[in-house]
């Protein structure tokens, strides 16, 4: 009986930490038409992974923002939360969030048109949310951009377009870019061999202790390789 009531104490608390978060001057907010307070209840809502709910703020919020709302509601949709699953809707509100000029709305919808995960595949669009949401800041689209170049997807093959996007990449840090611009100077790919460089951006990357255990085994892969330690 004991243990049974502290299992019940326990769950009390457990819930009311998880929904507290939600107070009664933000509910108020929302439900007065603040489209922040919207928005940041939605996120709440999410959070607790009450899919429905964050769903409805979501919308909400859609017509008084700067697209990060249509971002949600398309991530929701695309990733099927609790079966809520249409990838057409998804896409719908992340070209929505996209045009209001929200970057993560524009990178998702590139990706969502794009070669690798696209739902609906349309090479040329996916290019152009790629550059859209690069210059507005999304560091991961300046490789994607680069990769669309050097096969030649939604655009003619270009190999120094390729090399320049996927260097303004590195060079803002992503951890993909750098390893596909010390992969072009070692092949010569958009720009002249150059091993030296090449080494210098992998262990650029590889010394980040947030890199990613396979991507350390690659570059372990390529200085093996290419005797990478003489340069």
């Amino acid at each position: 009986m004991k243990k049974m009531l502290s299992l019940i104490i326990i769950f009390f608390i457990i819930f009311s930490i998880s929904y507290s978060e939600i107070s009664q001057e933000l509910l108020e907010k929302a439900k007065n038409g603040d489209a922040e307070a919207q928005y940041r209840l939605g996120k709440k809502y999410f959070a607790n992974k009450n899919y429905s709910e964050a769903l409805k703020w979501f919308k909400r919020a859609s017509d008084g923002n700067d697209g990060k709302a249509e971002t949600k509601i398309g991530y929701i949709y695309y990733w099927s939360y609790k079966g809520i699953d249409n990838k057409k809707q998804a896409i719908k509100w992340w070209k929505k969030g996209a045009e209001k000029g929200n970057p993560s709305s524009q990178l998702y919808l590139a990706q969502a048109y794009g070669p690798y995960n696209g739902v609906l595949k349309d090479y040329d669009k996916s290019l152009y949310w790629y550059k859209k949401a690069a210059k507005n800041g999304e560091l991961i689209a300046y490789n994607s951009v680069g990769l669309m170049y050097e096969h030649g997807q939604g655009t003619l093959k270009n190999l120094n377009k390729a090399f320049k996007w996927i260097k303004k990449g590195a060079e803002r840090g992503d951890h993909a870019a750098m390893i596909n611009l010390a992969d072009m100077y070692i092949n010569g790919t958009g720009t002249l061999k150059n091993l030296s460089k090449a080494k210098y951006w992998l262990q650029k990357v590889y010394d980040d202790p947030d890199t990613y255990p396979r991507m350390k085994d690659y570059i372990k892969k390529l200085w093996d390789k290419y005797e990478l330690w003489r340069y």
